[in-house]
């Protein structure tokens, strides 16, 4: 029986997959419009940075001491821009080990700016359940200085255990005397304790106990993770570090309804090799910054990367105002969303390309006001498009009949699905597909044994925008243990599937996928689907 869903919880996923997620894609759309030319050798160390050479001092006077940070050089149209902050990494002491999607948000220095504090305000609004457990602490979220949030994966695949890590005063933040937590209350988020002073941190009962015995040091962090968080800075806005794979796999759930249109083109998009992503945003009065560095396995160089993102979304602001026609906004921010397109050209216009230190770094300046127009075009679009939006009827006017929400197994198989891994089991592979199409997938193990058949086999796929169906026959065939079959009709192919009525509650769905063999199903007399009938 699933869990029931704490829909406190699914609306910080929502904030985290909002405003994390769509500076995600800023960062990566603007990737789109460089050319090749703009990528400097992968040798070049620091493109921000000219070492400075001075001059010799006559001998009665003292050399001039060298500068301590970077100097700004003359602009060649290609080298990054120089970042408006110098912070130093962000810490990361008291998150849970295992964590791969970190955002970290200052709320009150965001208050400061005009436009940050549009955005700021954005983020309250989304925080109101992480609000009211503050409120336990005599706290409120305009109090907050620095709030990061720590995603990994929970007990059960596809369950998420999330971590909030709040600093409301600067002195707590540097603060490292007491690392036995506090318990406060237990709301609605989790328990909250208090571990330094105002540092508070809220997180399940178990996460908390782990992170005391910890002592509040810092998680271990896969590699790509750890080599890009050294490379954070605290002085951001809003700065965001993830593992791609955690997004499309046990993390998918981040990508709450407002946000699932975001899915299908980060999931297109994003090489395989891609290990990791660190973006950032910084909303000053002389201008919007945004800043996207990212770490790929050992096949792929940084320069590669930075290709790679060239060639898959060169077109992509043509296609987004595809989108917008075929969607045909709603009056309410119809401007704004228009206009997306071309606030995407302009952002690519500035954006500058580069390798540092073996990361492919993509950088821009805009003005002030365009992090929050972009942001409220994007929140938008995708609230519009997770709602259906305004489509086109025959005649080009709003269509009154609304698309019917598939009620069979059958229906939903014929929805189009994408399944990829390098390397899976097919107890996992079903999984994917089962959480794509919401239907339940269930492996009869006593079935495959009979033919010495292992759901522990692995396997690679790759089946995108294909037909449900089409993604589990292919699934099949790639785990027959026979695999000189033709075709999903071939006798030889002894992996089939089989639909059953689901005997459950009114929430329950209800007809279940099985996984079975040929012969077992023939034995029960159970009919099979006519992909695997002979003509």
């Amino acid at each position: 029986m699933a869990k029931p869903r704490n829909r406190q919880r699914n609306q910080l996923l929502i904030t985290a997959g909002v405003m994390g997620l769509l500076v995600l894609v800023g960062g990566a759309v603007v990737f789109s419009s460089l050319p090749d030319s703009a990528v400097p050798p992968a040798s070049t160390s620091e493109p921000v940075a000219a070492e400075a050479t001075q001059p010799a001092s006559p001998p009665e006077a003292p050399a001039e001491p060298a500068p301590s940070g970077p100097t700004l050089v003359e602009d060649d149209g290609q080298t990054l821009w120089a970042s408006p902050t110098t912070g130093e990494p962000l810490s990361l002491r008291y998150l849970p080990p295992g964590c791969q999607f970190i955002l970290s948000v200052r709320l009150a220095d965001m208050l400061t700016t005009d436009d940050g504090q549009i955005v700021a305000e954005q983020f309250a609004n989304l925080l109101r359940p992480l609000a009211a457990d503050l409120a336990a602490a005599d706290r409120q979220l305009r109090d907050v200085e620095q709030l990061t949030i720590g995603i990994r994966q929970g007990d059960a695949y596809g369950e998420l255990d999330l971590t909030f890590v709040v600093h409301t005063s600067v002195t707590a933040r540097a603060a490292d005397t007491q690392t036995d937590p506090v318990p406060i209350a237990t709301g609605k988020l989790g328990k909250l304790a208090r571990f330094n002073g105002d540092l508070l941190v809220l997180a399940q009962p178990a996460t908390l106990d782990g992170l005391a015995g910890a002592g509040g040091e810092p998680p271990p962090l896969r590699r790509e993770l750890e080599q890009l968080a050294s490379h954070t800075d605290a002085d951001r806005h809003v700065s965001l570090l993830v593992a791609p794979s955690f997004l499309f796999a046990e993390g998918k759930s981040i990508f709450a309804p407002r946000v699932s249109a975001l899915r299908e083109p980060l999931f297109e998009q994003l090489p395989d090799a891609l290990r990791g992503l660190l973006v950032s945003v910084h909303f000053g009065d002389d201008g919007f910054y945004w800043e996207c560095r990212a770490a790929a396995a050992v096949e792929m160089t940084a320069t590669q990367v930075a290709t790679r993102f060239n060639q898959q979304l060169d077109r992509w602001a043509g296609e987004l105002q595809l989108t917008l026609l075929d969607l045909r906004p709603a009056p309410y921010g119809r401007r704004v969303v228009a206009n997306l397109p071309a606030m995407v050209r302009l952002a690519a216009q500035y954006a500058r390309r580069g390798v540092v230190d073996r990361h492919a770094v993509l950088n821009g300046y805009l003005p002030p006001a365009a992090g929050h127009n972009l942001l409220l075009a994007a929140e938008l679009m995708l609230a519009q498009q997770s709602a259906g939006g305004v489509s086109n009827g025959a005649d080009g006017g709003p269509s009154s009949v609304a698309k019917a929400s598939p009620q069979t197994a059958a229906e939903r198989l014929a929805e189009p699905a994408t399944v990829s891994f390098a390397r899976d089991t097919l107890e996992q592979a079903v999984q994917y597909l089962s959480d794509e199409i919401n239907v339940p997938i269930v492996i009869l193990g006593g079935d495959l044994q009979l033919e010495g058949i292992t759901k522990n086999q692995s396997f690679g796929l790759d089946e995108r925008n294909r037909p449900g169906e089409a993604v589990l026959v292919e699934i099949l065939r790639r785990a027959n243990p026979d695999m000189s079959a033709t075709g999903p009709a071939d006798p030889r192919q002894k992996l089939v599937y089989v639909v059953r009525p689901t005997d459950g509650g009114a929430d329950t769905f209800r007809e279940t996928i099985f996984v079975t063999t040929r012969a077992a199903a023939a034995k029960r007399s159970e009919p099979l689907p006519s992909i695997f009938q002979s003509e």
